[in-house]
């Protein structure tokens, strides 16, 4: 029995080949996800309605073809924009043999969505300013010495009239950093939201940010500058100038002057109430941020000038 052992395991193996080929022989039905793909789309032209960037589409064949169309090249849904422009197209099987690229044998049945509608508007270009989508927080005693910057600050955009002409800036995806203690020099995405109807270049930009331990100091005097003050008007303060207590990054602040610090009030903003006090509007170097002022008050008095004859 033991001799014949090869015997009967060659025979079942046989018999399950045999079986699995006529199975395989026989009709069946599957399911693929198909990329949609237009195509011949004039260089003056742009795609303005959002398609789906797949289609599922049902096949019918052997056993033997759908396990090769499987296992074989990717098959495209092709649409060309020369024979549909501006049309709904109805994915009836009539077009499915037709734009769908599939092997001797394979039947098209069905697709899903069953209509689309292609349409097509003038081909415009623009460049738009990047806006950076962050979330960040920094390590005790630390901040950035300047806004974050990104390189390149804008984006190229191209696509139809009446998409990319309402698009005022282009936002990145969004990037969350924690504890920040040192400079930040890193890549960061844009959105590709509508990549199906507008093209964006490029794809990725270079985020920094210049980062320094923080510290603060206090600048003054700073005289208060007084604006618009008219013909016979004269302002009288209690006190002509304020002291300001600033933060910023230690190179920063090692470099400041108490010139680069305006104090100003326009005399207009003095008499446009039933006010006796104002607070002046500072004015501070970039990379700067204002603490506190002292006074934070200065009260005041007009009076009269009188010219003699």
């Amino acid at each position: 029995m033991r001799g014949n052992a090869h015997i009967v395991v060659g025979s079942i193996a046989f018999a399950v080949l045999l079986w699995f080929s006529v199975t395989m022989g026989r009709s069946f039905k599957s399911e693929l996800k198909v990329p949609l793909v237009i195509t011949d789309i004039p260089t003056t032209s742009a795609l303005a309605s959002n398609l789906p960037s797949y289609l599922d589409v049902n096949v019918r064949g052997t056993g033997w073809q759908l396990l090769f169309l499987h296992l074989g090249q990717p098959v495209r849904y092709e649409i060309s924009a020369r024979k549909f422009k501006n049309v709904r197209v109805f994915l009836t099987n009539k077009y499915l043999s037709d734009l769908v690229r599939l092997p001797p044998g394979v039947m098209a049945l069905r697709a899903y969505p069953d209509t689309l509608y292609l349409n097509f508007e003038k081909f415009i270009e623009k460049k738009v300013p990047i806006k950076l989508v962050a979330k960040l927080s920094y390590a005790e005693n630390f901040g950035p010495v300047s806004p974050p910057r990104l390189v390149p600050a804008v984006a190229r955009i191209n696509g139809a009239k009446s998409i990319v002409s309402l698009i005022k800036s282009w936002p990145t995806k969004l990037v969350t950093l924690n504890d920040i203690s040192k400079p930040v020099r890193m890549e960061v995405e844009l959105v590709d939201s509508l990549s199906s109807l507008v093209n964006v270049y490029p794809g990725r930009v270079l985020l920094k940010i210049n980062v320094e331990q923080m510290a603060e100091d206090w600048f003054g005097p700073v005289p208060i500058t007084i604006r618009h003050v008219p013909r016979g008007k004269e302002v009288m303060l209690a006190q002509p100038s304020v002291r300001i207590l600033v933060r910023a990054g230690i190179s920063k602040l090692n470099k400041l002057r108490v010139e680069e610090f305006k104090a100003v009030v326009d005399y207009g903003d003095l008499i446009s109430g039933n006010i006796d006090a104002f607070r002046p509007e500072i004015s501070a170097p970039s990379g700067t941020m204002i603490l506190r002022v002292d006074p934070e008050e200065i009260p005041f008095t007009i009076r009269e000038i009188y010219s003699g004859h």
